[in-house]
C-alpha cells in the first residue's frame, strides 16, 4: 500500500473518530437546550392562555388557537382554576380565577371560551354572591 494511501486512509479516520467525539460531548448540552426551550414554551403559553381567560367578564367570550411546529406536539388541558399547557413533552401551570370544566385542547382547532352563570340568572336563593364557570366549545 502507497504511503499516500495509507497517509489520507489514517487522517480520514481520525476525522471521523474526532467528528463522533464532538457529536457525543454535544448531545446532552443540545438535548437540555431542546428540553428547557420547550419548557419556557409551555410556561409562556399556559401564562397566557391563563391572562385572555382571567381577563374575561361573565356574559364575554374569547376565542383560542394553539398553534404548532412541525414535530413539536402542543396540547392545553383546563380543569377546575388550572391551566396545563404540554410542549413538546414539557408541561407548565397556570392559574385561573374561573372554574373551568375538564377539557383538553388540541392544536389546530379554534375554541370559543366563555364565561357563564352557573343555576340560570346568576342570583343564587341564598343570597350569595353568583358563581360562574368558564365554557369551551369547539367553533365549527
Amino acid at each position: 500500500m502507497p504511503v499516500n494511501s495509507l497517509s489520507g486512509s489514517l487522517s480520514t479516520a481520525v476525522y471521523f473518530a474526532s467528528m463522533l467525539l464532538l457529536l457525543f460531548v454535544l448531545a446532552a448540552p443540545v438535548r437540555t437546550a431542546y428540553q428547557e426551550a420547550n419548557l419556557r414554551a409551555a410556561q409562556q403559553v399556559a401564562s397566557g392562555v391563563a391572562t385572555q381567560i382571567d381577563d374575561l367578564s361573565p356574559g364575554m367570550e374569547s376565542s383560542l388557537s394553539l398553534q404548532q411546529s412541525p414535530g413539536v406536539a402542543v396540547s392545553l388541558h383546563l380543569e377546575g382554576s388550572n391551566v396545563t399547557a404540554v410542549v413538546g413533552g414539557e408541561s407548565a401551570n397556570a392559574q385561573v380565577r374561573w372554574n373551568m370544566a375538564d377539557v383538553t385542547l388540541e392544536a389546530g382547532h379554534t375554541y370559543t371560551v366563555t364565561i357563564e352563570s352557573v343555576g340560570g340568572d346568576g342570583v343564587r336563593p341564598d343570597d350569595a354572591a353568583a358563581s360562574y364557570d368558564g365554557v369551551v366549545e369547539i367553533e365549527a
